[in-house]
């Protein structure tokens, strides 16, 4: 019998599996095979068919938006856990998110939306003393104001399809990428920010609430 003959066999007497159903089977069937080639074909599937998790209804979703998208930077292409945060980057901007938990087993290592950990070959996440440096403590910086996003002029940035918006922020001009401050906290249209320095060679950090933090480097506008 082929596999569509089963299929069709089962669509009679059977529910069809949910979209949502198809991240369990696969880990099921990994679990069950010892065989390397068709864990590599389980891998794959799992890989396509995982349903992407909205950023509103999992922390880490938001987190891994910032994750790098660019082949040459694999070790910002997954979300990490350092000391008691779960971070994102990709090189413009840094999402954290406080884990509210003892996150110690999982420090200095990869994981995914669901906290599984992830063991990458020859990948090791950003150097500790690197992140401690872009630490969200908000608390100590000298800088912080309020800004109303409506209230803020969009423009265009040069060369590329995205905008910016346009912020007065701490008596300096700054311009954020639109996209990056949208999928901060999209329902919000006041937001807090801070800064250790004032100008557009520093980053800037925006509160996002429930243990969320974002940094952003502002973008030059010629």
């Amino acid at each position: 019998m082929n596999i569509q003959t089963h299929a069709a066999r089962l669509a009679l007497t059977e529910r069809k599996l949910k979209k949502t159903d198809a991240p369990g089977v696969l880990e099921r069937l990994y679990a069950q095979t010892s065989d390397d080639a068709t864990r590599v074909q389980l891998a794959r599937l799992y890989a396509t068919l995982t349903p992407k998790v909205a950023p509103k209804k999992n922390k880490l979703a938001w987190v891994a938006q910032a994750c790098s998208k660019e082949a040459d930077q694999p070790d910002m292409q997954n979300i990490f856990v350092r000391d008691g945060y779960a971070i994102g980057l990709d090189g413009f901007r840094i999402h954290f998110y406080k884990v509210p938990f003892d996150s110690a087993e999982y420090d200095g290592k990869f994981i995914d939306c669901d906290f599984n950990i992830l063991d990458l070959q020859n990948v090791k996440p950003i150097d500790a003393p690197v992140i401690e440096h872009y630490a969200p403590e908000v608390w100590d910086m000298p800088y912080t104001q309020q800004i109303d996003l409506s209230a803020c002029e969009v423009v265009p940035l040069d060369g590329t399809r995205d905008t910016a918006y346009k912020v007065d922020l701490f008596d300096t001009v700054y311009h954020f990428n639109k996209r990056f401050v949208d999928q901060i906290a999209p329902d919000e249209a006041c937001l807090t920010v801070y800064a250790k320095d004032v100008g557009n060679e520093y980053p800037v950090w925006f509160s996002a609430g429930e243990n969320k933090t974002a940094l952003l480097m502002p973008v030059r506008i010629k």
